[in-house]
Formats: C-alpha cells, sequence, structure tokens
C-alpha cells in the first residue's frame, strides 16, 4: 500500500518532466541527493535523451529547406557551333560562330511549399513528443528505483518491530488511494503519456505527407531565359515557359 500511494505522490511530478526535458543535470549528481535531483542527473546523463534533443534539432534544420521559395536549382546550359559558309569570294569560305547561352528556372505553382512546412511541423511534434517521452521513462526508471529502496527500508524496519499495530503505528504509512483516485490518476497518467501523443502526431505527420504528395500531382512551371549569336551575326535574346 505504502508504494501504491508513493506512486500516487509522484505521478504529478512525472508529468512535469517533459517541460524539463531539455534542461542539464545541475549541481551534484554523487553521493545522497534527493529524489528530484536524482532526475535531473538521469536526465542530463541520459545518451537517449541526447539523442533525442539531436533528432529536435534535425527537424529544425531541415524546416530550412522547407522554407525555400525556388527549392530546385536554377539550371544554365551553353551551346557553341561553328559553320563555314562561302564568303564574298567563291575560293575562300567564312566560318561563322554559333552560340547561346540558356538559364532554366523551375517554379512550384500547387503550393508544395506550404504543404511541407506543415509536414515540417507535423515533425517537429513528434520528436517533441518522443523526447518527452523518453525524459518520462528516464525519470520514471530513476523513481521506481528510489521508491523500490525506500521499500526495502520500510520492510526492514517492519521486520524490527513484533506488534502489526506497532508496526503501523511507527512507520507512518498513509492510507493507500481510493478506487476513485487510482481512476483519475489513472486518466491523468493517460493524458500526460508523450509515448502516445507521439503517435497520434506521427498520424498527422502521414495525413500532411499524403497531401504534399497529391500537390506533385501538378506539374511544375519550368521558366527559360536565353541569349546568343546566330548564324548571321546577330544578337538573340529571348525567353519561354
Amino acid at each position: 500500500m505504502g508504494t501504491l500511494h508513493g506512486v500516487a505522490r509522484v505521478a504529478p511530478f512525472l508529468m512535469c518532466v517533459g517541460a524539463a526535458a531539455s534542461a542539464h543535470a545541475e549541481g551534484t549528481c554523487h553521493g545522497r541527493v534527493r529524489a528530484e535531483e536524482a532526475v535531473r542527473c538521469a536526465l542530463g546523463a541520459s545518451p537517449e535523451l541526447r539523442g533525442a534533443r539531436a533528432n529536435v534539432a534535425a527537424v529544425s534544420a531541415r524546416r530550412v529547406g522547407a522554407r525555400l521559395l525556388l527549392p530546385a536549382n536554377p539550371v544554365a546550359s551553353a551551346q557553341l557551333e561553328g559553320t563555314v559558309r562561302p564568303g564574298p569570294n567563291a575560293a575562300v569560305n567564312s566560318p561563322t560562330v554559333e552560340w547561346q547561352v540558356t538559364l532554366t528556372q523551375t517554379i512550384e505553382v500547387a503550393g508544395q511549399r506550404g504543404r511541407r512546412i506543415a509536414v515540417n511541423d507535423a515533425e517537429a511534434s513528434v520528436e517533441n513528443r518522443r523526447r518527452t517521452a523518453v525524459a518520462q521513462e528516464v525519470a520514471a526508471t530513476t523513481l521506481r528505483a528510489e521508491l523500490y529502496r525506500r521499500v526495502e527500508v520500510a520492510r526492514a524496519r517492519l521486520r524490527l518491530l513484533v506488534d502489526a499495530e506497532d508496526a503501523d503505528a511507527a512507520d507512518g504509512w498513509p492510507p493507500a488511494p481510493s478506487v476513485d483516485d487510482v481512476a483519475a490518476l489513472t486518466e491523468r497518467a493517460l493524458a500526460s503519456r508523450a509515448d502516445l501523443a507521439a503517435t497520434r502526431a506521427e498520424r498527422e505527420v502521414a495525413e500532411r505527407q499524403a497531401a504534399l504528395f497529391r500537390r506533385a500531382r501538378v506539374p511544375d512551371l519550368t521558366l527559360s531565359l536565353f541569349t546568343g549569336n546566330n548564324v548571321l551575326g546577330e544578337g538573340v535574346v529571348g525567353g519561354a515557359a
């Protein structure tokens, strides 16, 4: 009963762990520390949490690419051609050089940029929730170890007492939570589970990716500008779409 009540007391603390998931360990992490300090130390030393933070940073970096107005680079091409034509004197040929330089740019016309940003927003939500889930798991593991240690200490004390009634009074266990309290705690715990929120966010990512792929069915607009010199030696400038 004491363990159940201990879990009930630390449950609100676990719900707040996600807010501190990005904080590093502070203070000393050696010797005897309180449960809250042990959790901070575990969060600061967790490689899983460092990996989750790196994933959040990677998604944030990809947002730069998602916001580009022109995601495709312009393409430059050049053409050079030489011909020989009869000159004023039939015995002498006149060489002619024809050249052209073209610059081509692809432009999205179906709102793909907005869809890419929406996908990135959903991916960021997933990674943030995953980071919170990892932090909650690290904190829960640390607190479970602390609770088990306290239970073992309590059992050792109880074994030293002969009378059960005196044992209850000496140890001072508070009453276990009622069934209604357990139901309320369960509902709060499910609402605060970051792994379930991450699963829901992954579905949102898939839906937004599908919307982006549907926009990809619309052909992009390609603009071309060119300049050059034709066989007659005349300058040529133009464009095409």
